[in-house]
């Protein structure tokens, strides 16, 4: 991975920026360890509150990964993510140009109506627990977002503009 993130800005920038890449690789490893430490603590809080979904995964850890999906969604290490739009581009109505700045609330789009029944409420067995945003990365496309998504609004992030639906 190292190597691709080196390759990417020399490829970028034509020559090798021995600071950015450390950054880039400090944060990573930094925020990779502090995600998944955050992570197994809220999934551990998740059990101990839900006692019988304890008790299921005692009784059968075939249900642990089913459990760690409705863990990313109900209580994901990141709730919110800043992405760059890579092209002009709308979103349900609202013209987003490229180079803008927009916020993936993950804790808010995880928990709608719209595509979880009862969102809050914390269920191994859901049928759709794998349904959710949880690594967007810099693929993600405006159709995931808005399928996604609760009604909301925001406000301008430095000279991005607001994002109202």
């Amino acid at each position: 991975m190292i190597s691709d993130i080196v390759m990417a800005q020399v490829e970028r920038d034509g020559e090798l920026d021995l600071a950015e890449v450390t950054s880039v690789v400090s944060a990573l490893l930094i925020g990779g360890m502090v995600t998944v430490g955050h992570f197994l603590a809220s999934l551990l809080l998740l059990l101990l509150e839900n006692p019988e979904q304890m008790a299921a995964l005692r009784h059968d850890p075939a249900l642990i990964p089913k459990a760690v999906e409705e863990g990313l969604r109900v209580a994901p290490p990141a709730m919110w993510q800043a992405r760059r739009v890579a092209v002009d581009t709308e979103l349900q109505g609202v013209r987003l140009p490229a180079g803008a700045v927009v916020l993936l609330v993950l804790g808010a789009a995880n928990r709608t109506e719209q595509k979880f029944e009862c969102p809050a409420h914390f269920d191994p067995s859901r049928p759709n627990a794998r349904d959710h945003l949880r690594r967007p990365t810099r693929r993600v496309r405006a159709p995931a977002a808005q399928d996604h998504s609760p009604q909301r609004h925001s406000a301008p992030v430095g000279n991005a503009p607001a994002v109202a639906d």
